[in-house]
């Protein structure tokens, strides 16, 4: 068998042999993450259990109410008074006015709403009470979907945020050993960072003082220095945000200096990304389908931000990696001369890498589905669960094509054919950046061919 020496890090870890310091670093940061995670899913579930049925009460009748209350609306707004009595007393008679408005409600929602109408309308205007129980209760619920929101919002940008976690695997496990530990940390700074700088003047940059009068704007000019009037939106931008300013660690791998990179995640999370996601997803972008004369009588609809964010992290890399260069040692030797082959820099473990792209995959379902919040829809759910099914078509789709077509290539060029992972993990992290900017609007045929191409 091999030496102890020769054996790759994950071998050493399985049987026991001494793990390098790079090693520890890694799979300890593995172990806080993993407690972490549970912890915070174990508060979901408390959350979920307790919060979910004193939010909404008791749904058992809510045809019924729903029924009876559509009708005295009808009645009223067509003034038919007789068929309004008819409704209204057959409740009256009954003592049952607060009863049927506290059917789908919790008993002390439907008491305080029904007092309250008592003390404005008297209780011997039986039409009126009713007009105004219903419109109470209508307000309640409108302030109860809110609520429910806020709490999906949360929930999405917690899981957006696990592309942090699923890019700071990818990384560790494609640089050297020597280099990890700085690697993570820079990951780390993509979310300190551009979370104060989204917080300083990026959210007033992209949405501060946006309206619906469709004006156009360069950037925004308000809620400087603060949040918003939602703090859950603000959080959820803020973790697109930052997957936007940590995009650019892997290109920027092994070269570049920390106090460099921190002001990088500053600029971008708090002046670049914050003008391209107020052109399109404001709602006075010059770009905006929602402003005034929208270009081309359309806009841009970027469901997820597939421009907003892929596109200007990758230009981004793109730009930081033609000033920074290739490693020292890639293309050249120590004096400078050009290498007859290019050196290779293998990663040290090929299983943070699959760790990472199954972390970062996990994470888009909670990326592109929670974008359906944004948007001002009655049937969220619907556009969410198609968001859902298409991005994970797209991801597999674009694994199984990377796969195949590598193992296509290796066989014209040696005769062996191989699977290669790496090329499938590449094909589907591809296929679910492609999926972002229209995993809503297209059809479930049209996510296989957007992630085979």
């Amino acid at each position: 068998g091999r030496g102890r020496g020769q054996r790759h890090s994950i071998d050493r870890i399985i049987i026991g042999y001494k793990t390098t310091k790079a090693e520890r670093i890694v799979y300890s940061f593995i172990h806080s993450l993993i407690d972490w995670v549970g912890f915070f899913f174990f508060l979901l579930k408390i959350t979920i259990s307790i919060g979910i049925p004193l939010l909404f009460g008791h749904h058992q009748s809510i045809d019924l109410r729903h029924q009876r209350t559509n009708d005295l609306l009808t009645a009223s707004t067509q003034q038919d008074e007789r068929e309004s009595s008819s409704i209204i007393m057959e409740s009256s008679s009954n003592n049952n006015i607060r009863e049927l408005f506290r059917s789908n409600k919790p008993q002390i929602v439907a008491d305080d709403i029904f007092g309250d109408c008592v003390s404005q309308v008297g209780s011997d205007d039986v039409l009126e009470l009713t007009k105004c129980v219903t419109q109470g209760l209508q307000t309640d619920e409108l302030a109860r979907n809110l609520d429910l929101q806020n709490f999906l919002f949360v929930i999405a940008g917690a899981l957006v945020f696990m592309l942090q976690i699923g890019f700071a695997m990818v990384c560790a496990g494609n640089v050297r050993v020597k280099n990890v530990q700085n690697t993570m940390l820079k990951n780390l700074l993509d979310a300190c960072g551009s979370a104060i700088a989204f917080w300083l003047v990026g959210f007033a940059f992209a949405f501060g003082g946006q309206d619906k009068s469709g004006g156009k704007g360069f950037i925004g000019t308000e809620n400087f220095f603060n949040i918003g009037d939602s703090p859950a939106y603000w959080f959820f931008q803020y973790t697109l945000s930052s997957t936007a300013v940590t995009i650019v660690a892997g290109t920027l791998a092994e070269r570049c200096q920390m106090a460099a990179y921190l002001l990088y995640s500053i600029v971008v999370a708090g002046l670049i990304y914050p003008v391209v996601a107020h052109s399109i997803w404001s709602n006075n972008g010059f770009l905006s389908p929602t402003t005034d004369n929208p270009f081309l009588d359309v806009g841009v609809l970027d469901f997820g931000g597939g421009s907003v964010v892929h596109v200007t992290g990758g230009v981004v890399a793109l730009i930081a990696s033609s000033i920074l260069g290739p490693r020292n040692g890639r293309f050249y030797d120590e004096r400078g001369e050009p290498l007859d082959r290019p050196k290779p820099f293998p990663g040290h473990s090929i299983a943070l890498q699959l760790l990472g792209t199954m972390i970062l995959w996990f994470g888009w379902l909670g990326y592109n589905p929670g974008s359906a919040l944004v948007l001002d829809v009655t049937d969220v759910g619907v556009v969410a669960s198609k968001a859902a099914v298409n991005t994970a078509l797209c991801g597999a789709m674009g694994g199984i094509t990377a796969l195949f077509t590598k193992l296509w290539l290796e066989e014209r060029r040696t005769g062996e054919p191989s699977f290669d992972l790496r090329a499938c993990m590449n094909g589907s992290l591809s296929g679910l950046v492609a999926s972002t900017a229209g995993c809503a609007l297209m059809e479930s045929w049209g996510a296989v061919v957007t992630g085979s191409i």
